[in-house]
């Protein structure tokens, strides 16, 4: 059982019942890492607000932000998102079972342009070992057409994973 009482839908006010509403619309449930939030309704507006800021995300397509969730998920052990990006992965592609499973042994495997791909491995390198990341591996991106605000908002999305993570699992919100 979940350490913290979360506000359902029919219990929301306020905004709070309004980004359900918007959430409801897309999707048949509402993540529950979205849920964990709903304690505090300000975090859950912020964390709306950046949801729908890198959907709207010209530079980084919808493809990428699933492979970043995917392997950030499953490098820091956060099982919910694993299955929910897994199961996103599956409606966006052709990807069998073995597929994915290789795919999260081996990020190199991502279809994915080589742009692309070399951000998502550049965000993994940052969220595991961030004191490890270059300038040459920042040129590198550049080189490939990758602006600095790019990178930056990349690299932001997979380290709120690990946070998002942390705090998923601190409340056993996997538990109910």
């Amino acid at each position: 059982m979940a350490l913290i009482r979360t506000i359902p839908p029919a219990e929301a006010q306020g905004e709070l019942k309004e980004i359900y509403r918007s959430i409801k619309k897309v999707a048949p449930v509402i993540p529950k890492p979205l849920s964990m939030l709903s304690t505090s309704p300000e975090l859950t507006s912020m964390y709306f607000k950046q949801i729908m800021f890198y959907l709207r995300n010209p530079g980084l397509g919808m493809d990428l932000l699933v492979q970043i969730r995917l392997h950030v998920a499953h490098e820091f052990d956060y099982p919910y998102c694993v299955g929910f990006n897994s199961s996103i992965l599956q409606f966006l592609t052709e990807i069998t079972d073995q597929g994915l499973e290789e795919l999260k042994k081996d990020p190199t495997k991502a279809e994915l342009s080589d742009k692309d791909k070399a951000l998502l491995l550049f965000v993994l390198k940052a969220v595991k070992a961030p004191t490890t990341t270059t300038a040459e591996d920042i040129d590198q991106l550049r080189a490939l057409g990758w602006q600095d605000r790019e990178i930056l908002e990349a690299t932001n999305y997979g380290a709120d994973m690990v946070r998002h993570g942390i705090v998923f699992k601190a409340f056993k919100m996997d538990q109910d």
